[in-house]
């Protein structure tokens, strides 16, 4: 599970927009090293994901400034598919969020053509089962989508925070939702931030190396007890920039827990 942000150009302390997501995983799932991968289809593009599975991003950047994270939502309620549900014919694999990440990222230049590409030109339906946030230089997105529909937030102020439960398509109630610690760390991120008239980068590390109420489950920075493999832990906190004060596209990838792990700077060659 995960938590990202994006700032808006009026609260951040470079006046352009920039993003971040921490990304979590159950004690049950693969573990291993988290890395920063590179690839390019039409454009360059990095992002973090394990080192087994190079194909799926799920948080990133490409040259262009174009930044992504994506956000699973998984609902108890009988009938509804947990993750994705394919269609007759349907290219279930791309439309999965961290392969669909990746085509994102190698294929579009900038929040309105990531917008357009998931929610029109997927060739056999749009994205489904979670959120997804975007961000360039001069605007953020927040994309949520269902079996059956979708909704599209545009952001060019203020602050935005996404943990693992739908804000616009919230049809099923807070009960529904397998993983209750998503309501805790959205508003904990909300308060901490709040309170600052601009936002930088290392506030957002600090964000990222919170442990209240505890190191636990609950936390932003999350650290699973061994012996209860539904657990999650921290595996990576990344923070990306659209235009850094060089004008390039940055990304800020801790691989693993923010209070154990020094941000280290990535950028295009």
């Amino acid at each position: 599970m995960c938590t990202g942000i994006i700032i808006g150009a009026d609260r951040s302390s470079f006046g352009r927009v920039f993003m971040a997501k921490n990304r979590d995983k159950e004690c049950g799932e693969i573990r291993g090293e988290e890395m920063v991968v590179k690839d390019r289809l039409d454009y360059s593009f990095m992002g973090v994901n394990h080192r087994s599975r190079p194909d799926i991003i799920t948080q990133g950047i490409n040259e262009k400034g174009l930044c992504l994270g994506t956000f699973f939502v998984k609902i108890n309620k009988p009938g509804w598919e947990e993750d994705w549900k394919p269609i007759p014919g349907a290219d279930a694999t791309l439309r999965k969020c961290g392969v669909l990440g990746r085509a994102i990222l190698g294929l579009c230049a900038n929040v309105e053509e990531a917008i357009r590409f998931v929610t029109e030109e997927i060739e056999h339906g749009r994205y489904m089962g979670g959120s997804m946030l975007l961000a360039d230089a001069t605007e953020g997105a927040i994309i949520e989508g269902t079996d059956s529909e979708f909704a599209v937030q545009r952001i060019t102020k203020g602050i935005q925070v996404r943990t693992n439960h739908f804000i616009f398509l919230d049809e099923f109630g807070p009960d529904v939702y397998s993983y209750p610690s998503s309501y805790m760390r959205r508003k904990r991120v909300q308060d901490l931030l709040a309170p600052k008239k601009k936002v930088a980068p290392k506030d957002i590390m600090e964000v990222y190396r919170d442990h209240d109420p505890d190191p636990s489950e609950y936390s932003i920075c999350r650290h699973a007890i061994p012996e209860n493999l539904m657990n999650h832990d921290t595996v990576s906190s990344s923070i990306m920039i659209p235009k850094n004060d060089d004008g390039v596209p940055e990304l800020l990838n801790a691989p693993g827990n923010g209070c154990t792990h020094d941000f280290i700077s990535h950028i295009f060659d």
